[in-house]
């Protein structure tokens, strides 16, 4: 699988994982297929800050979506005057861990260490606040440092996974996504699949994938806001 055929397999999974969410009468499974969604899009991440032409600019990217869907989720929530905001934003989680490995990339010339693994404690802390919080951290940890080693990278994958799991189930958090969060495992195969190649690079393409994760968002939060009757 390609660059762009693994991101609309991700894509695929993540809208039926909100219909979930979002709406009544949705199957458990969605919910389910829905957990190896963020593995994916961290993994590209990844992928992504090793090949991108810009690393700043890719950043900057990343955070300006997170600031347009936050402004628009609040938009919509003063609108439909809804009892709760709309939670996700994904934006935060990837845009932070982006700048976490450019952090960590910069501790191999060895200059302003104290400062630079200050910033990193202080990115980890903030990404704990986003809506992958530590779970995104640790992914992206050991799809960094695993990077060149798939095999290695997909255990490693694998192990952290399932401790995750155990720890949520030991300390008896035990909602609906995290119940069924052993399952991201199963994003091991498509990292495996995935030959490093970008398939279809046009601007559309790119833009497609910032601008689809909040317009389906806003359409199914409107929907299960709008008054009834």
């Amino acid at each position: 699988m390609d660059r762009f055929q693994l991101k609309m397999f991700a894509i695929v999974l993540m809208v039926l994982d909100h219909l979930y969410a979002y709406l009544q009468g949705m199957p458990v499974g969605f919910a389910m297929a829905g957990r190896i969604v963020a593995p994916i899009f961290f993994f590209l991440l990844v992928d992504g800050f090793y090949h991108t032409r810009s690393r700043i600019n890719y950043a900057a990217r990343l955070l300006l979506w997170a600031v347009i869907m936050e402004i628009g989720s609040l938009v919509l929530q003063t609108i439909l005057k809804a009892p709760q905001p709309l939670y996700n934003n994904i934006f935060w989680s990837l845009a932070f861990a982006l700048l976490l490995l450019m952090l960590l990339d910069s501790l191999k010339n060895g200059q302003r260490f104290t400062a630079k693994i200050s910033g990193v404690l202080a990115l980890i802390i903030i990404s704990i606040f986003t809506e992958a919080s530590i779970l995104g951290v640790v992914m992206t940890l050991v799809f960094y440092y695993g990077y060149r080693r798939r095999m290695l990278m997909v255990l490693a994958y694998i192990a952290s996974s399932i401790g995750f799991h155990l720890t949520m189930v030991s300390s008896g958090y035990t909602t609906i996504a995290y119940e069924f969060q052993w399952m991201m495992v199963f994003a091991a195969p498509f990292l495996l699949l995935y030959n490093r190649m970008p398939g279809p690079a046009s601007a559309w393409a790119k833009q497609f994938f910032y601008a689809f994760y909040p317009l389906h968002l806003w359409l199914l939060y409107v929907y299960s806001n709008w008054p009834k009757g």
